[in-house]
């Protein structure tokens, strides 16, 4: 498995496979650990990495310039997140949670803030299927104990928004906004689905947000009044997923 990410267009920064494994619980999962690796888009070649660092789902941070990586360790024993520069080709810094998300479940998600300060790991438990998520604070230099948060929800219909908040949508149709700081939720948006949530995604300004549902529809809502703008309808089936060319909001 091959997964790349642009930076600049200096570097192609992706992930090699690694290893695989069985995991099951209530049910068998596969788990894929990538290698990163960057290629000099100039030469063709593959840089040499002085450290051999392992990963289960990652994610450029805003700034253009740093890595963010996420896993769990081996049976389970810690979450991991590090920050890879890649000009530098280096790692900069490792954070560890001392648990595992879930029942020692792979992370399969992971965001960071717009400002990005704080990072979301997430993980689907094969006990219960809920989503379970771990916040790290990327600018403290002794962490406090990462925040620990809970839906029922698929663990990648979530989105980070403004004002160090988070958008969850869960299988009972709610659009939950949470607080990376507390990690707890603090409001629900109103007039939201009437069956499972199955995916969202951001404007490019970031102000508008669309949510799709088992409930046969499409909702656009305005995050700054945080509400519905319009449903759209039509669908005889559940709208699995969604791309937005929305760049604002009109």
């Amino acid at each position: 498995m091959l997964e790349h990410r642009e930076l600049q267009w200096q570097f192609i920064v992706g992930g090699i496979s690694w290893r695989w494994w069985l995991h099951s619980v209530a049910y068998v999962r596969v788990h894929v650990s990538l290698h990163v690796q960057i290629w000099d888009l100039e030469t063709g070649r593959p840089l040499e990495m002085r450290i051999n660092e392992h990963y289960t789902t990652s994610c450029m941070m805003n700034n253009g310039e740093h890595l963010l990586m996420a896993r769990t360790d081996r049976f389970g024993g810690s979450t991991t997140l590090v920050i890879w520069d890649v000009l530098g080709n280096e790692r900069l810094r490792q954070l560890r949670h001392d648990a595992s998300v879930g029942l020692a479940d792979h992370v399969s998600f992971l965001a960071i803030s717009p400002d990005d300060r704080f990072a979301v790991a997430g993980a689907q438990t094969t006990h219960d299927g809920s989503a379970h998520y771990v916040v790290f604070d990327l600018t403290t230099v002794a962490p406090d104990q990462p925040r620990l948060v809970a839906f029922d929800a698929v663990v990648d219909v979530t989105v980070t928004v403004d004002r160090h908040e988070v958008v969850t949508g869960t299988r009972a149709g709610q659009l939950t906004i949470w607080s990376l700081r507390s990690g707890k939720p603090v409001r629900r948006l109103a007039a939201t689905h009437t069956a499972a949530v199955t995916d969202l995604v951001l404007s490019k300004d970031r102000q508008m947000l669309v949510s799709a549902s088992a409930d046969c529809t499409v909702k656009l809502w305005n995050l700054e009044s945080e509400q519905l703008i319009r449903t759209l309808h039509g669908h005889t089936d559940e709208v699995c997923g969604l791309y937005s060319s929305i760049r604002r909001i009109c």
